[in-house]
């Protein structure tokens, strides 16, 4: 029979084994954003995106999401597109944890000569 040590570690190090579960790398950020629900209705919350990955994000915001809606995160870099997995209050603010969907990525606009031919 295996010997069970979940009783005896804290839970800081019951975090870092869940953490090590995950599948892709969060990095930590602090981008401002704005978040709309979708189908846009024009309600739209400002928000700060904590932690990104290849497969989700992490935002706080001032409000709560419920979770399975369909939302779209703004920044000055990306559109994303997800789904809310969780919301959590945290103190006076709101953490949600999002599944992304799909990403678009700004691009600068540059000028296209055309040659003559």
């Amino acid at each position: 029979m295996p010997l069970d040590f979940s009783r005896t570690i804290g839970p800081q190090a019951r975090r870092v084994r869940q953490s090590e579960r995950r599948r892709y790398p969060r990095h930590a950020r602090n981008d401002p954003a704005e978040v709309c629900l979708v189908p846009i209705d024009g309600t739209s919350w400002q928000a700060t995106v904590s932690d990104i990955s290849s497969a989700g994000l992490g935002i706080e915001l001032g409000a709560p999401l419920r979770r399975g809606s369909r939302i779209e995160v703004v920044s000055a870099k990306q559109v994303i597109f997800g789904e809310v997995r969780h919301c959590r209050k945290i103190g006076k603010i709101f953490r949600a944890g999002i599944v992304v969907e799909a990403v678009f990525y700004s691009k600068p606009l540059r000028k296209v000569t055309v040659g003559r031919s």
